[in-house]
């Protein structure tokens, strides 16, 4: 992140200058794994940026509504009292009423899908409504069908964050959905 508040992505050998609030949507293609995790590093030093881990990064051992509300408890980003409103908002967001999401909070990490997963991290992230949002490796390891319906991750996230910024950070070879960008490079 520079001094403007800018978050400077190395693609390669041109970096990528990513505006936090800009209503940009960038797609990096990088050319190995670990391309993609030097990356989401780098974007993590931004407290401007939340992400969707590449198969969710939930804990095992807690349950999916501790998974959900433990960051933005534990970084007392959000008063403890407007908590449950916001995730219920952030369940709105992606089509999801109030008692599936119920439902879906009462069920164990363990008894998830891949892309249940990656819609648990999406909500967790919704409820900080981060400036910059980075996908990682949304498209990876799922069906057809769920690489259609992850790739309204976007809109959920416009939805709660008009002005955000969002990043899709991808794999080359792994087939996805065309997701509309106003910029995209390549990381080899």
């Amino acid at each position: 992140m520079n001094a403007a508040g800018t978050l400077v992505l190395q693609c390669g050998g041109t970096p990528l200058h990513v505006a936090p609030a800009c209503g940009k949507t960038y797609r990096i293609v990088a050319g190995k794994v670990s391309v993609c995790g030097t990356l989401v590093n780098e974007a993590l030093r931004s407290p401007a940026v939340e992400v969707v881990p590449a198969f969710g990064g939930l804990l095992e051992r807690n349950s999916v509504l501790e998974n959900i509300l433990l960051p933005a408890l534990y970084h007392r980003r959000i008063p403890a009292q407007d908590v449950a409103e916001r995730a219920y908002r952030a369940f709105a967001c992606c089509g999801i009423e109030r008692l599936q999401a119920d439902a879906l909070c009462a069920r164990s990490v363990q008894d998830l899908g891949k892309y249940d997963r990656r819609l648990v991290a999406l909500v967790r992230s919704l409820l900080m409504r981060p400036a910059l949002l980075l996908l990682e490796r949304l498209f990876e390891g799922l069906t057809a069908q769920d690489k259609q319906r992850a790739a309204r991750f976007g809109g959920y996230y416009r939805g709660v964050v008009p002005d955000g910024t969002l990043i899709y950070c991808d794999l080359a070879g792994i087939s996805c959905p065309d997701v509309a960008a106003d910029e995209q490079v390549e990381a080899p």
